[in-house]
């Protein structure tokens, strides 16, 4: 009997010890979880820090600490609601307040919400170098980028790549910047450091190719990048029309002229593509092959400049001249437009609070058939004043032409509820 009972002591103990042990490996695990998820966060690998919070979210759902690390990574990954559900249970949870504050304050700014204290004070914590400035600075890029205030935009970019070095998708973002501020040569140099960073990205190494080929850099290099996207993705067609401008650039017109056709077989009113066409058959002395393609482009975009400026110069050759002139006209004046809007742009870069400019600038998009841009920049101004008038009087009756009568009730009110002076 005593043999019995020690053994029954013994499988005990040793039950107890292989629980213990179970919970000790078990913590360890999720202690490792934790780490990696916030390294996953430094690698903006959202994604993957979400999936290695699972378990500690399962095993430590009263954790501030993991309820924080969730909410930001489902505000990195675009996951608004239930980033704002695990920052309550955050805060409710005490974790400390500066951090909860800082974390609504990204929130606010990537949901374009943000207040006036809060962009207040995400800026001083960046100014003064805070531990997290690489997420402040990435969030008031993209805020400062959307909101067209490109000089903001320029610095919080080049703060990010000085906080995250090794982030391919910062430099990306800076590139892109740099090129909306015409700085190609800095742009270049920014997506050239996010392709060494992520080589096997095809994005970037089109952007890259695309920023070489604008900056009318020399074609090898160019066209190195995009045969070798091609051999890896032959149905790309965005990386196809991209060689084809290559091999335009580089005179081999009949290769040229392949690739378009082949897009144009999969995708017949493809303005890019039905230009191409019609300037390389232009560049090779046949005017006569080169008209239908570019009327039927101009025909899908009635108010693309450097389209209709082709079709003027191929109907200059081939006839008729009152066609020619007219084209002509409709140059001039989309020519025009755009280089006001040029103007504009840059105005509002200095000036991103003057809601008047950017009615203007929607007026001007919207007059050249530019709905999403037009309808962008008018949206952006009354998010700077909301009873700005005369930009509610242009989406009323835009969206009266549209026949959307119930918006454009609304800001038809709106217009006479708040008069502007302007």
């Amino acid at each position: 009997m005593r043999r019995i009972g020690r053994i029954v002591l013994w499988v005990l103990v040793l039950g107890i010890l292989g629980a213990g042990a179970r919970l000790i490996v078990r913590e360890y695990r999720t202690n490792a979880g934790i780490r990696a998820a916030a390294e996953s966060l430094d690698r903006d690998d959202a994604a993957g820090a979400l999936k290695l919070l699972e378990p500690a979210l399962a095993d430590r759902k009263e954790s501030g600490e993991v309820q924080y690390l969730a909410a930001r990574a489902c505000r990195l990954a675009g996951d608004i609601p239930a980033a704002r559900k695990h920052l309550a249970a955050a805060k409710a949870l005490l974790w400390p307040a500066e951090a909860i504050d800082l974390e609504t304050g990204l929130l606010q700014a990537q949901t374009d919400s943000l207040t006036v204290e809060y962009d207040l004070y995400l800026r001083k914590c960046l100014n003064e170098d805070h531990p997290d400035s690489k997420y402040i600075a990435q969030v008031l890029a993209v805020h400062d980028f959307a909101k067209f205030r490109l000089l903001d935009a320029e610095r919080a970019a080049r703060a990010w790549t000085e906080r995250a070095p090794n982030s391919a998708m910062a430099w990306a973002f800076r590139g892109d910047v740099c090129e909306r501020t015409r700085r190609r040569v800095d742009g270049i140099a920014a997506y050239r450091k996010a392709v060494e960073l992520e080589p096997a990205n095809v994005t970037y190494r089109l952007a890259l190719a695309r920023h070489l080929m604008d900056a009318k850099a020399p074609p090898d290099e160019t066209a190195a990048i995009l045969e070798k996207l091609n051999a890896e993705s032959p149905d790309n067609r965005d990386v196809l029309m991209q060689l084809a401008l290559c091999r335009t650039e580089q005179a081999r017109h009949d290769d040229a002229l392949e690739m378009v056709d082949r897009i144009l077989r999969v995708e017949s009113k493809s303005v890019p593509a039905l230009q191409l066409k019609g300037r390389i058959e232009l560049a090779r002395g046949r005017a006569e092959l080169a008209v239908a393609p570019l009327r039927t482009a101009a025909a899908l975009a009635p108010f693309e400049p450097d389209l209709l400026y082709l079709l003027n110069q191929t109907l200059n050759v081939t006839g008729p001249a009152g066609e020619a002139a007219t084209i002509k006209e409709r140059y001039e004046k989309c020519r025009a437009d755009r280089d006001k809007l040029g103007e504009i742009s840059r105005s509002i870069a200095a000036n991103p609070e003057d809601a008047d400019l950017r009615r203007e600038a929607g007026e001007i998009c919207l007059r050249n058939s530019l709905e999403r841009e037009g309808i962008r920049w008018l949206q952006s101004g009354l998010r700077v004043d909301p009873n700005h008038a005369p930009t509610h009087k242009v989406l009323a009756d835009y969206y009266e032409k549209a026949g959307q009568r119930d918006l454009a009730a609304i800001h038809r009110q709106r217009a006479k509820t708040n008069p502007n002076p302007k």
